[in-house]
Parts: C-alpha cells; structure tokens; sequence
C-alpha cells in the first residue's frame, strides 16, 4: 500500500494534465532537453510537478507512464537518497544560492550515474541564485552531459538572467481552472465558500490550502478590514501599519497584490478601464515585494508604511474621479 504523503509527493495535480503530457512525449521521441525551465506563479504545484518528473525518470517499472512509486529508483528519491538527484533549495528564507553551491552541482553532473539512468539536478527557486551563482550556472546549462536534466523552478516574473533564461527551455504553468481546482480543494480542505477562498488566494490552489489550514485567513480578514479603514479615512497609514505588525510582511504584500489583482481584473472583466493609479500601485506592491526577498534587508514596518501611503493616496484619486470604479 502506497503512503498518502509519497503519491502527493510523486503525482502531478489534476490540473497539470497537459503539462505532463507534454513532457511524457518529449521524454518518450528522446526530445527532452537537458534543461527546462519551469515558470510560472506561486503555489500552484511547480515544485511537485519537478519531483514528479524526476521520479518518472528514475522509475524502473512505469504504470501507463506514471511512477510506480515502489521501485528502487521510487523509494530511493522518495527517501532522500537517490544518488542521482541533486537538490538545491534554500535553507531558510531571506537566503540566496550561493556561487559554492552551484559548483558542487557542477561537479554533480560530471558524474558517472550511480544507478546506471539518468541524472537529475531541481534549482528551486532559481531567482534565489545570486549573480555570481547564476553565471557559474551558464557552462553547466550549455554541457550538461548525457542523460542529465537541469530543472530550474521560478516565480512567473521573478529576475532571473537572460543568459539563463536562453540556455533552457521554458515551460510556462499558468494558474489552474476553477472548475477543476474547486473539485480538488474539496478533497483537501473543509470551507463554506471556495469560491471566496481562492479569490482571497489569487486562484491558486495550494495557496488556499496553507491559507485555509495555518489561520492566514483571519489574517486576510483582518488586511482587508485595515484597508478599507484606510481608504475611509478612518485609519492612518502609521497606525494601519502598526495594526499589522503582528501579520508577516511577506504575507501581507501577498494579499494586498492578490487583492488589487482581483479589483484590476473586475474592472476589465466589466469591460472598464483601469485608472493609471491602479497600475501605478500594483507597481509599487511588485518593488516592494522584490524589495523584501531581497538580501538588503530593508526595513519590514516601513515598507508596509509605504505601501499603505500608496494606497490610500489610490484611493484619494479614485474618489475625485467619480466616473472611476472604486479599487
């Protein structure tokens, strides 16, 4: 019997269907490139879907092209062991891959294959590579050697250089259908609305799981109640900011660009256009967001500050235009 934990690990989601049949007939013409790059946005499955991929090819008995998760190959990857894969992540967060790092993956793929298939190496997120890291990164992407993949994982939008964006193929995963994540999450999570949910969660599904199950929906609530404090007048920024400090920075730009997202889309759903205020402050939750995975350390309380200037002063514009749509 197969662990719950090892199938979710090794399986792609429902929604990734199409995506694995496009790697599946890459794999089985002996097209697949020895390096890939797999983009898109934030918890919808990309890291799963690298695994998954890495288990099909160390698999030593396919089922209808799919891991049978209990080979040698399987249950070495899924214990951590295999000694032809080779993952690099990040230790904690706010922290880069560094040059050293990739040497040692480097050396990796000049190996002779343990098992006698395939090497895999997972970069997950590439744009956590530093830029010296990155270009010690380029001769490996141009001579891999046999029968090694390269699969680097990153955030739709994130910086990663052009010389590396030109030495992999790019697979663009977009955010999943709502009809088939609905079905999904109904399985995985207990909520009266998901309809509400994955709107709070920007439609991506796995992000409505963490956010549902770890109390970030009481934190969204509370984002959403300071907002609209702030564009009321009911509320200074200052004080909006303090009110938030207990909420983590990183999760609060989530929800506030999740947030002004939806109200973009709305507008031009209703065929509306969007004030160039809109746009401007999207611009600034993008920085601001940059800004905070960044390694300068910038100071969490008076990013939020900023932000919250930002948008009342969005606000104050859309209320002396009342021909506008409220944001």
């Amino acid at each position: 019997m197969l662990s719950k934990s090892l199938t979710q690990t090794f399986t792609p989601y429902p929604w990734q269907g199409n995506e694995w049949e496009t790697f599946s007939n890459l794999l089985d013409t002996g097209k697949l490139p020895h390096a890939v790059l797999i983009s898109g946005p934030g918890e919808i499955g990309k890291r799963q879907f690298a695994m998954a991929l890495a288990a099909r090819l160390f698999c030593q008995s396919l089922l209808d092209g799919r891991p049978c998760l209990q080979c040698k190959g399987c249950t070495l990857l899924a214990g951590g062991s295999h000694p032809d894969f080779f993952l690099l992540e990040l230790a904690d967060k706010g922290k880069s891959i560094s040059v050293d790092s990739i040497r040692e993956l480097a050396e990796f793929t000049t190996k002779t294959p343990m098992l006698r298939g395939w090497r895999v190496a997972l970069i997950d997120p590439a744009e956590a590579m530093t830029h010296n890291a990155a270009n010690a990164l380029l001769k490996t992407l141009e001579e891999p050697g046999r029968d090694t993949l390269l699969i680097l994982v990153h955030q739709q939008r994130a910086e990663l250089l052009p010389t590396i964006r030109s030495r992999c193929q790019s697979f663009l995963f977009p955010v999943p259908g709502q009809a088939l994540t609905i079905e999904w999450l109904q399985s995985n999570v207990e909520v009266e609305d998901y309809v509400d949910l994955l709107e709070k969660a920007c439609w991506r599904p796995l992000r409505a799981v963490r956010i549902a199950g770890d109390g970030a929906l009481d934190q969204i609530i509370q984002i959403e109640k300071v907002l609209a404090d702030v564009a009321a007048g009911l509320l200074s920024p200052v004080l909006a900011a303090e009110q938030c400090k207990t909420i983590p920075p990183a999760e609060l730009l989530e929800s506030v660009l999740v947030q002004q997202s939806n109200v973009i889309a709305a507008i031009v759903k209703e065929n509306g256009t969007p004030s160039r205020g809109h746009f401007l402050f999207l611009d600034q939750l993008i920085v601001a967001r940059r800004q905070l995975a960044s390694k300068t350390n910038p100071n969490p309380q008076l990013l939020i500050e900023e932000l919250l200037f930002g948008w009342r002063r969005l606000q104050s514009q859309l209320q002396s235009r009342p021909q506008s749509r409220p944001g």
